[in-house]
């Protein structure tokens, strides 16, 4: 899913995705949400370019996200005036999209280790394809292209996630010292796997 940006006091983010199911409904009510709660004005622009059960699921995800009531962000259509709110959230690509500025393009996950300089052809090939298909719509964009399993997590839930190993050995230590599976585990752990064999 891609994340397009405009510049300036009035923000503009059209969220639009590679592929049907991606989550872009949910990136963008989850967008609204956090506009609402930073205390900006937030409105969602509804794209109806997927049918009726897109409508259903947007609403059922405004209704999710406890933002029905007081306070809430409010569903527009494209034809409604949205110059009054600071923060606009396209749920979809509009026909008319705003002069967008950046964009934050999720995408696949490609093989690739740039520290090493290890680069994958296909994944070259795809993102210079996407750049090349904005610039000709938006000549000034600028693109970050962020990998999927990465875009999921924020910084805090990623450094706990590498942490969890040790959260683990820790439970093991208090709880499982003495047992057949803490027996196993010290197994696994301290055994050269690469020449084991199944049923040995």
């Amino acid at each position: 899913m891609t994340a397009f940006i405009t510049g300036g006091v009035n923000t503009e983010i059209a969220v639009t995705g590679f592929r049907r199911g991606c989550g872009t409904t949910t990136l963008a009510h989850a967008l609204a949400a956090g506009f609402v709660a930073a205390g900006h004005k937030t409105c969602i622009v509804h794209i109806p370019t997927k049918g009726v059960k897109s409508s259903a699921f947007t609403q059922h995800m405004r209704g999710a996200l406890g933002k029905i009531g007081e306070g809430a962000y409010i569903m527009f259509t494209e034809a409604d005036d949205r110059t009054a709110f600071d923060r606009v959230v396209y749920d979809g690509l509009p026909q008319e999209a705003p002069e967008l500025t950046s964009c934050v393009y999720i995408a696949p996950e490609f093989a690739e280790d740039f520290e090493l300089g290890v680069t994958c052809e296909a994944a070259s090939k795809f993102r210079q394809n996407v750049q090349t298909k904005l610039s000709e719509r938006w000549p000034d964009i600028q693109t970050e292209f962020v990998p999927i399993g990465r875009s999921a997590l924020n910084p805090q839930a990623e450094l706990l996630a590498k942490t969890d190993w040790m959260a683990i050995r820790a439970l093991e230590e208090q709880f499982l010292q003495g047992s057949a599976l803490a027996d196993l585990r010290d197994y696994i752990r301290n055994t050269n796997l690469t020449g084991w064999e199944p049923n040995t």
